[in-house]
């Protein structure tokens, strides 16, 4: 495909060689400034595609860096309009402007077309495989048959038992047991062999064999299995339970660690074990970073049996129906907060003792009070808000990280910065109101003495040297929180 380029103007816009609609070009201009890290720009300017053009030249792969989910979301509450697709749509267009995005039209191979038209893969049938067929025609000297994937086949006459054969013996919707002699893949056909010596072989553990690797050592397998397995005493054996869910587990608490700690398993990675508090419990336990893991005690309710999952699941306050939906609505939003802290401004990775030391050194250098937070290691699940203000030492309070939000003093708060706002609010009145205690106080104590003395004339008693020399009260002194 050719297409003709012909000299732009001075002021033709980047955007107008791509397939976006002009609607959406300030979308594309904001997308475009959040990647280059610079301020919106949403001008109807010449210059308002500049960025666009230097993004597309020269560093497309910066739009992977955007949460288009998150954005959308917030263009749908405030503008109730739905970009989630065009947000994505325009960064595949400025990654690669008219790129066909359909695939190669590549033919399939006969292997495919045989899985395809009968479910039935080179695993699971291949030569030594038992398989059930049933007759469908009776020859002079082959059985035709069909097994139960839809594949045609024949048994010959020398591969059939009873020596010698009568043909007699079988008729069609005759079901049989015979093992794969060869399957031909191109027309989906296979041949196989009804004598018991074959069937009756022991022909898992030979089909096992066959589809091991060359590297594998048959010779310490073997001696594996004779060397006699120490099995551990136990009065009471441990008895295992079974979840159909492909979280579960049937691990102890440190066994869960273990497998989250490994190299390569994500944060936010999950497991779901028994409880030792018993049957009507369960415990799931998720990475929330490197050597963090929190556990969640899960309390079953309405169960048919001891060891069957209950109908309704609970986490403190909090019901759910099945353990999809406590995955779903309680673990991913927790893990989706935790994200949020990590990845705010004020997040500290540090410990107790060095936040105390960071905003000690920040109180000193920038001359007002100041705060970070951090993961709490001995709680999981809670942050550390460290603050100091001038002139007082520095302090901590716990964040608890909830689903629907973040926990503090009492009050839940949908975003962080939200929560810093009313910390920053609250500490602002404290200081006030420190302020004007003791200013109240004064007050107080000399309408008392005037109280006491005469009101003037020869009588009246001049005021302390000190106090003349005192002047009247400074403005107070002010700090305010970073």
């Amino acid at each position: 495909v050719y297409f003709l380029d012909f000299n732009r103007a001075a002021d033709h816009d980047i955007l107008d060689d791509t397939r976006i609609h002009p609607e959406d070009y300030d979308l594309a201009r904001k997308m475009a400034a959040d990647a280059l890290e610079l301020d919106d720009v949403l001008d109807h300017e010449v210059s308002d595609s500049q960025n666009v053009y230097e993004l597309m030249t020269t560093k497309p792969e910066k739009l992977d860096n955007l949460l288009l989910d998150d954005y959308a979301g917030e263009l749908e509450m405030r503008n109730k309009t739905k970009k989630k697709i065009t947000l994505n749509e325009i960064k595949d267009e400025l990654k690669a402007p008219y790129r066909d995005r359909r695939r190669r039209f590549a033919s399939m191979t006969y292997r495919e077309m045989f899985t395809m038209l009968s479910n039935e893969t080179e695993d699971s049938l291949r030569p030594g495989t038992v398989v059930t067929c049933m007759v469908t025609k009776v020859l002079e000297r082959l059985l035709r048959i069909r097994l139960n994937s839809g594949l045609e086949g024949i048994i010959h006459i020398s591969n059939l038992p009873d020596k010698p054969v009568s043909m007699a013996a079988y008729a069609e919707n005759q079901v049989l047991r015979a093992a794969v002699k060869s399957v031909d893949i191109e027309h989906r056909q296979v041949e196989l062999d009804a004598r018991p010596e074959v069937v009756q072989r022991d022909w898992m553990k030979e089909l096992a064999r066959a589809s091991r690797d060359e590297f594998f050592n048959e010779v310490r397998e073997e001696e594996d299995r004779e060397r006699k397995p120490v099995v551990p005493r136990s009065s009471q054996p441990r008895r295992t339970r079974v979840v159909n869910h492909p979280f579960w587990r049937n691990c102890t608490f440190q066994e869960a660690v273990d497998e989250l700690s490994k190299e390569g398993v994500r944060n936010g990675s999950i497991i779901i074990r028994p409880s030792t508090k018993g049957n009507n419990h369960l415990s799931i336990t998720w990475k929330i970073g490197k050597d963090l893991f929190q556990h969640i005690d899960v309390v079953e309710s309405n169960k048919e049996n001891e060891w069957s999952l209950g109908k309704v699941l609970s986490i403190e306050d909090n019901k759910f129906d099945d353990l999809d939906e406590i995955i779903a609505m309680y673990i991913e939003p927790l893990f989706r907060n935790f994200n949020e802290a990590v990845q705010h401004p004020k997040f500290k990775l540090a410990d107790l003792k060095s936040m105390y030391r960071w905003v000690e050194s920040q109180v000193v250098a920038q001359k007002r009070s100041s705060y970070g937070i951090s993961v709490c290691t001995e709680k999981p699940g809670r942050l550390y808000l460290v603050f100091q203000h001038p002139g007082s030492r520095a302090r901590h309070e716990h964040i608890a990280v909830l689903p629907n939000g973040f926990s503090f003093r009492n009050a839940i708060y949908k975003k962080l910065d939200m929560l810093f706002n009313a910390f920053k609010k609250m500490e602002a009145q404290k200081a006030n109101e420190a302020r004007a205690a003791p200013a109240a106080a004064s007050k107080v104590t000399s309408g008392a003495a005037n109280s006491r003395q005469p009101s003037g004339g020869a009588h009246a008693r001049p005021a302390p040297l000190q106090q003349q020399m005192r002047g009247p009260p400074g403005p107070p002194l002010r700090h305010s929180v970073a």
